[in-house]
């Protein structure tokens, strides 16, 4: 009797086992719904980053074509007219000026980036 209570036991029981499992169950619970809303805060804040660049590369823009219309014409009001012109050089006043945007502004979400009359940009979230 003596012998069987100092005897060392190797291993877990079954109930230690089936606990830590519930522990992680619920550390897993808790855990996936943060790590899901944090993709998609990362993409707001991404799509917040890319509105903002492409709306100061809008300006600096409009401020060159204010100086020389001729060589900074005002492109078409789609993404793709400003993504054209913003993404290119200029020769202006014998030295270069640009490119504004280093590659053509897209929604990193997937969703649509538009530009409207007063040239505000906004971008709409793919659903």
């Amino acid at each position: 009797m003596l012998r069987r209570l100092f005897r060392e036991e190797k291993g877990f029981t079954l109930i230690e086992l089936l606990i830590v499992m519930v522990i992680l169950g619920i550390l897993a619970l808790v855990a996936i719904p943060r790590f899901i809303d944090m993709r998609t805060e990362a993409q707001a804040a991404s799509c917040r980053a890319t509105q903002q660049s492409l709306r100061t590369a809008i300006e600096l823009y409009q401020y060159y074509n204010t100086l020389d219309s001729n060589t900074f014409k005002t492109p078409a009001n789609t993404l793709d007219g400003w993504n054209g012109a913003l993404t290119q050089s200029y020769n202006y006043d014998n030295r270069t000026v640009g490119p504004f945007l280093r590659s053509a502004a897209k929604c990193p979400g997937g969703g649509s980036i538009t530009i409207d009359t007063n040239l505000g940009v906004s971008c709409t979230e793919h659903k």
